[in-house]
């Protein structure tokens, strides 16, 4: 199967939020600004799966804003979902959508109703979760390749996680849905993860610009699917190598745009040995008066480099591989160091 790796997801997609989708798009057909909730689905049902959509709510004209909604999956306790493909689609002046789900019996199914919606920044203050699915653009499918998905619980907690930027003159309604499509428990051999690889030592002086890179290794022998690039605006070139000596920190991408080029594709997964892992730059132009720096909001920038990966071989259990980069040192690379990524892996 053909991967496409934005997750997550996907997705999204940040640590504790933002994303990179044009702030500018117009509201599609069906969420025309003023509105309310538009009747009509973003996604048509999958054949074999299920839909969920969330409830939304208005987006103010000029407000950047966070939330998260409580949903819960169909089905009851004693139902097992393993969904091998998912798509996601985001109404306009969204900046990202991330599913997250809450492990059953956790206190936040205690603190929590469904149909609750709460400003956020990020799901994390929601206790142990982890991150499903998401986009970052109106559309978008992630499809794992043969043996590969994710594995759910019939009722199970979920959290729509979505952050918007109206850039408009009228009031808006975010608009979200997911599809679920799914496959027989023997056809999935491995749960897919993912890694975030943060580098927060981001700090460009106002009307300048500046490059920062990062590095992060993996403590385990593990397969990788794809990566995904996520800056903000202000990102512009976007280079990752491997960060290996037996692979001779070849060179992998460069990504140039900070929305329509945010994919590496490996095609087939590859092996990457413990002690291996990825170097990535992030270029930034500072059009602003005001210092740019790492935040959650979609006026401060980002330097991430998310990942899709599995363990190499069935049953291994294998910790989360997500780093994070606080300082630079004096060789002006940013280290990474093993950190645990709230939602991810």
């Amino acid at each position: 199967m053909h991967a496409s790796t934005t997750t997550l997801t996907i997705l999204a997609l940040a640590m504790a939020g933002c994303s990179s989708a044009d702030v500018g798009d117009p509201a599609p057909d069906g969420n025309e600004p003023g509105t309310g909730p538009a009747t009509e689905i973003l996604l048509e049902p999958p054949a074999n799966g299920f839909t969920m959509e969330s409830i939304g709510t208005s987006i103010e004209a000029g407000q950047d804003i966070e939330y998260c909604e409580v949903a819960r999956l169909p089905g009851t306790p004693d139902e097992t979902f393993y969904i091998e493909r998912f798509e996601s689609a985001i109404s306009g002046y969204s900046h990202h959508l991330i599913l997250f789900s809450i492990p059953p019996g956790s206190d936040a199914e205690q603190e929590y109703e469904v149909g609750d919606i709460i400003e956020c920044n990020g799901a994390h203050e929601f206790g142990t979760i982890s991150a499903v699915t998401g986009t970052q653009l109106p559309y978008n499918e992630v499809d794992y390749p043969d043996g590969i998905g994710r594995k759910l619980e019939g009722g199970q907690m979920v959290i729509f996680n979505y952050h918007h930027l109206n850039t408009s003159a009228d009031d808006v309604w975010g608009r979200h849905a997911v599809n679920f499509h799914l496959a027989e428990a023997d056809d999935i051999q491995k749960l897919a993860k993912t890694f975030a690889m943060v580098n927060a030592s981001i700090d460009t002086p106002p009307r300048s610009k500046a490059s920062f890179t990062g590095e992060c290794r993996f403590d385990h022998d593990i397969e990788v699917w794809g990566l995904v690039r996520h800056t903000h605006r202000w990102g512009k070139d976007f280079d990752v190598s491997f960060a290996s000596d037996k692979r001779n920190n070849e060179h992998l991408w460069t990504s140039t745009d900070f929305e329509a080029d945010t994919e590496y594709d490996f095609g087939d997964p590859i092996l990457m040995e413990a002690g291996e892992g990825f170097r990535f730059t992030c270029d930034f132009d500072n059009t602003t008066d005001q210092p740019l720096k790492f935040g959650l909001k979609a006026t401060d920038e980002m330097c991430i480099l998310f990942g899709a990966w599995w363990e190499v071989n069935v049953g291994d259990e294998i910790p989360g591989q997500s780093c994070g980069m606080p300082t630079i040192d004096p060789d002006g690379i940013s280290r990474g160091v093993r950190i645990d990524a709230p939602g991810f892996d």
